[in-house]
Formats: C-alpha cells, structure tokens, sequence
C-alpha cells in the first residue's frame, strides 16, 4: 500500500487539473499550477525516502548537499 498523498501535494495536483481543462498548454497560471505541483512532489520524495533510510551520516549529508548544490 502506497503513503498517503499529503494535502498540500493533493491541493496542487486538483488546482493543476482543474486549471488544463481550460487554459492552453502556455498559460502562465497553468505553468505555475505545474511547478508547484511538482515541487510538492519532489519535496514528498523527499520525504519518503528519509523516512525509510537509515540515519544520516556526516558524508552521506555532505554528498545530499552537495547534488541540492548542483541544481
């Protein structure tokens, strides 16, 4: 069974379909409606796979930091 979908993800997801029913593919408020729903989706990924890792070491960190560095 898959984690719960958090509400702030769920709210994005219905504000991005419900905006491409009725815009075009280049409307500004449906390209936001899209980054910010998959922001919420890389930040659950996030959360996910913390959740079920082992703790943290000082290098594993380091190496996190470093790839969030990048982008």
């Amino acid at each position: 069974m898959s984690a719960p979908v958090p509400t702030t993800a769920r709210r994005e997801r219905g504000r991005y379909a419900a905006l491409l029913r009725s815009r075009a593919d280049d409307d500004p408020d449906l390209l936001e409606a899209r980054r910010l729903m998959r922001q919420e989706a890389l930040v659950n990924a996030i959360e996910r796979a913390l959740k079920n890792s082992p703790p943290l070491t000082t290098e594993l960190r380091a190496r996190i930091d470093a790839l969030l560095a990048d982008r």
